[in-house]
């Protein structure tokens, strides 16, 4: 996964993928360092750009913690895109570009304001579950 949050490259980033075959939705993680950035959304895909998707980031006080410090949610006043250039499902394999709002939780604390840009593309081979 290459992420850009504000314009700023992430250091390190592991991404890793799923698709529940419950309810059809495709979750992409990636994760660099204190954060971990998700972007859901159900397939079947149709056409390349996604309309109706979820995204969200959470950051927590520490590595490998399990308390959260912070939290952000996809802003929908604002334009989000989520565009899939590829998909093999024999392969399991999702391809796509972002550019997307994320914007403070209130509850988190600080300013419920506080907006953050998240841009790049992931690639991975995601695995099948059933929750």
């Amino acid at each position: 996964m290459n992420v850009r949050k504000n314009g700023v490259q992430w250091s390190e980033s592991k991404a890793t993928g799923t698709f529940n075959t419950r309810d059809s939705v495709i979750s992409i993680v990636g994760v660099e360092d204190k954060e971990t950035f998700t972007i859901r959304f159900k397939k079947p895909v149709s056409g390349s750009r996604i309309e109706k998707f979820e995204a969200a980031s959470i950051l927590a006080p520490a590595r490998g913690s399990a308390v959260i410090s912070d939290r952000y949610q996809l802003d929908t006043t604002k334009s989000n895109k989520l565009q899939i250039l590829v998909i093999e499902n024999t392969k399991k394999r999702i391809l796509g570009d972002f550019y997307l709002h994320l914007k403070r939780k209130e509850e988190a604390g600080g300013k419920a304001a506080e907006t953050y840009i998240y841009q790049g593309r992931f690639d991975v081979y995601y695995e099948e579950i059933s929750l």
